[in-house]
């Protein structure tokens, strides 16, 4: 590593400053320091103690760190709000803890950062070990250093190695001996009166012509305790106080430096130099045992700047021959290159129209054709066709799955690296098969392969490209799991423009994206009138949300011991011009994929609370589904809340329904999410319980206040097939009534139903025997009596 220059990375210079660093404060400040230059960081402080007394099991926050101090994984702690980071581990954990700006990529932050605190770390660790095990050396091990490190000095001023590293390993000698976090060396030339500093360990307090190593004047830093060393010649040694009575005049020192200690270089009786070293800690001194120190490295520097200097003479001197050499060389051969240039232009604009010629139809990234190539050759194929329609052809247009993810989450490197190895793949399925393969943009791919005898055989090679980017593949040190999406066209004699040929491929392609498996769609002419009515579909949402059309039903959700009226379900319905009335599973897949459905659900929350407030039972709830859109926001509980007192609805009055693969996306962020609306009133529902496989560990993580049980379950009930339904439901309600959380059974359709379930000592009840979705809420008792109610 390279000492400090200004022209190094900010990086590079930090690492040049904890190479020097002498003390564990000084590595923990400049941790600090480092992670607090990231935008990302609102704060950060290192943790030397962990302390006790926190349960583990309570999520307590000692607990947490503790975890993140034994396993070394990089960890958020919910408790304090902060992302734990371990330093070290030995002699004693020391923990980073990082408090990130709202909507910050932890994942990122952390894995740019690593390296760097590691090295920290590893250095940390290394000085507290080396403090506790060497806290009074014996004056004997310290002679025996003094000796080592006078021998090593010496050494290194006879080497011939670059000036900068020989006087940071000189730094790193001297910080063994005494106190030397701050040290410097000026080159001075007395003719001129000017100097460069040739080494320094803190470039910040230097002005900026200094710090990028360029000469100033010796009034520039008049006053200064240096002045005084370039000016008289003097040793100094001292406080800042004792140093004002060493000097000719008035002293001009930094306020924060508690010791300074400095030597002249002297070269035939004239000054060419100093060397200082300053501690800002004050329980720091200085001895004349020190300054005698400071004396013979300071002889050692002045020979090693001298021959440093010598060197690049020599080097000016070889520069200068070797000028005139190539000059008396470049005349003599300035014929001859001519003759040898004119030549090679000529070959050179035939290669460069070659390269543009490529360039216009060939992607720079992936060399594979481009769009525009691969147009050209639909064209000249459909012309062919016209001549010959014996000889169709297949186009594959290709989409990877969750490539956005890939490049957000690991970088656009890592992306570009990924579409070039799919790029090798689709050409190695090819083989010897003539053919061609395009990259569209982004993540979309075509191949045109030509004269393909049929459906089958298309389909065939589909599989197989689908299969070949499938299997793992390594970037960046990563394995990655691929998938991707094929539509697949039969290029016949009944296509004559290349517009309908891309048209269709289009569609076979959003086909494929629409299905799970088999992930390969093959166009056929129904798909048209499929794709049009869906833009229909499209248009009709925009129109209906911008003239408010969409309506809010309610399901009644009942005791089930007296049938009253417990609560509502909010549910949405839309009646579409020259439709009707449209369920919600026609229309809202359509609403998510073209970005409409957050501002649709907040339509109905509008809509909703506000006939809930007017019209619904004082000592009734309101239940409504909240996607992971809004739960994946920052703002989604103030904006709620805010719409809730705008209609006059109590926050205790209304219950926000989750689903298990809503809480997938960000469990924690949920979590955090639905604590916040819990303590402004709002209660939160786990909707389809028993359906996930991991729904007990969110009745233990989520602040819940009641749970549905799914209606797979209930419609179980008296179907001796299905005699393991009732045991569920019943253990269900028993963990629940344990947890103080209330159970609503969903889809109960008969009486035989709602009377085993009420049974079971079921508080609630959901379904078309108790009340079916309508446009009023309906507070009249069902005309269906159950056994239980009477």
């Amino acid at each position: 590593m390279n000492c400090t220059l200004a022209n190094e990375s900010p990086q590079a210079r930090w690492l040049d400053q904890l190479d020097t660093a002498t003390r564990p404060v000084d590595i923990a400040a400049m941790i600090v320091e480092l992670v607090e230059a990231y935008a990302e960081c609102a704060s950060a402080r290192v943790l030397w103690e962990l302390g006790s007394g926190f349960d583990h099991a309570r999520g307590g926050p000692a607990g947490w760190l503790r975890g993140v101090a034994a396993s070394g994984i990089p960890q958020r702690v919910p408790a304090i709000g902060a992302l734990a980071f371990r330093l070290c581990e030995r002699p004693r954990p020391i923990l980073l803890l990082l408090n990130l700006h709202g909507g910050a990529d932890a994942t990122a932050l952390i894995t740019e950062l690593e390296p760097l605190l590691q090295l920290a770390g590893r250095r940390l660790g290394i000085l507290l070990g080396w403090i506790e095990q060497h806290s009074a050396p014996p004056p004997l091990e310290y002679s025996e250093r003094l000796h080592r490190a006078l021998f090593t000095i010496a050494d290194l001023a006879g080497c011939g190695r670059d000036i900068r590293a020989i006087l940071r390993e000189i730094h790193a000698v001297l910080g063994s001996l005494l106190r030397a976090e701050h040290f410097c060396v000026v080159d001075h030339q007395p003719q001129r009166e000017l100097l460069r500093f040739v080494y320094t360990s803190d470039p910040r307090s230097l002005p900026p012509l200094a710090a990028s190593g360029h000469e100033v004047s010796l009034a520039s830093i008049g006053g200064s305790p240096l002045w005084y060393l370039l000016h008289d010649g003097k040793a100094l040694l001292g406080t800042p106080a004792q140093l004002g009575k060493q000097v000719s005049g008035p002293l001009v020192v930094e306020l924060d430096d508690a010791q300074w200690m400095g030597v002249p270089m002297l070269h035939q009786g004239e000054i060419h130099g100093a060397v200082m070293v300053r501690s800002r800690q004050p329980d720091s001194s200085y001895s004349n045992e020190d300054l005698v120190l400071l004396e013979f490295v300071a002889t050692h520097i002045r020979c090693v700047i001298e021959r440093h200097r010598e060197a690049e003479q020599n080097l000016d001197e070889q520069r200068q021959t070797r000028a005139l050499a190539e000059a008396n060389r470049a005349l003599q051969d300035r014929v001859a290159q001519r003759s040898r240039a004119l030549h090679k232009e000529v070959g050179e604009r035939a290669r460069v129209q070659q390269q543009l010629a490529h360039e216009q139809t060939h992607d720079a990234l992936t060399g594979l054709a481009n769009p525009r190539c691969l147009h050209e050759h639909i064209e000249r194929l459909l012309h062919a066709l016209q001549r010959d329609p014996t000889s169709p052809a297949v186009l594959l247009q290709l989409n990877l799955d969750r490539f956005a993810g890939i490049n957000e989450g690991l970088g656009h490197f890592t992306g570009d690296e990924v579409l070039q190895q799919v790029a090798t793949r689709l050409t190695e399925c090819l083989g010897n098969r003539p053919g061609l393969v395009a990259r569209l943009a982004g993540d979309e791919f075509a191949v045109l392969i030509p004269q393909m005898a049929g459906t089958r055989q298309a389909m065939r090679i589909a599989q197989r490209m689908i299969d070949c980017i499938g299997q793992p593949i390594t970037v960046a040190g990563r394995e990655l799991h691929l998938s991707a999406r094929l539509g697949v066209l039969l290029c016949d004699a009944g296509y004559r423009t290349l517009e309908h040929v891309l048209r269709d491929a289009d569609i076979a392609l959003h086909r494929a994206a629409s299905i799970d498996v088999p992930r390969i769609a093959m166009f056929e002419p129904a798909m048209a009138g499929e794709v049009v009515e869906r833009l229909a579909l499209e248009t009709d949402l925009r129109e209906a949300l911008r003239e408010h059309r969409f309506e809010p039903w309610f399901q009644p959700i009942r005791r089930l011991h007296d049938n009253g009226i417990a609560g509502y379900e909010a549910l949405i319905r839309w009646r579409r011009p020259g439709r009707g009335l449209v369920e919600p599973g026609d229309f809202l897949k359509v609403a998510h994929s073209c970005r409409l459905l957050e501002a649709i659900d907040w339509q109905m929350f509008e809509r909703s609370f506000r006939t809930f407030a007017q019209h619904g039972p004082a000592d009734a709830f309101l239940t409504f589904n909240v996607s992971a859109a809004h739960l994946g926001s920052d703002d989604f509980d103030r904006r709620l809340l805010g719409l809730l007192a705008s209609v006059k609805l109590p926050a205790s009055r209304v219950i926000a329904e989750v689903t298990e693969d809503v809480l997938l996306e960000d469990p924690d962020h949920v979590q955090a999410m639905l604590l916040r609306l819990r303590a402004a009133g709002v209660g939160a529902a786990l909707d389809d319980f028993g359906t996930g496989y991991s729904s007990l560990q969110y009745l233990q993580r989520l602040p819940l206040r009641m749970l549905k049980v799914d209606r797979a379950f209930v419609d179980g009930l008296g179907k001796p097939a299905n005699r393991g339904s009732a045991c569920i439901i019943a253990a269900v309600i028993a963990l629940a009534r344990s947890m103080d959380i209330q159970v609503i059974a969903e889809g109960i359709e008969t009486i035989e139903q709602c009377n085993a379930l009420a049974e079971m000592g079921c508080p609630l009840g959901q379904g078309y025997l108790l009340g079916r979705p309508a446009a009023a809420m309906d507070v009249a008792t069902p005309a269906v009596k159950t056994a239980i109610a009477g």
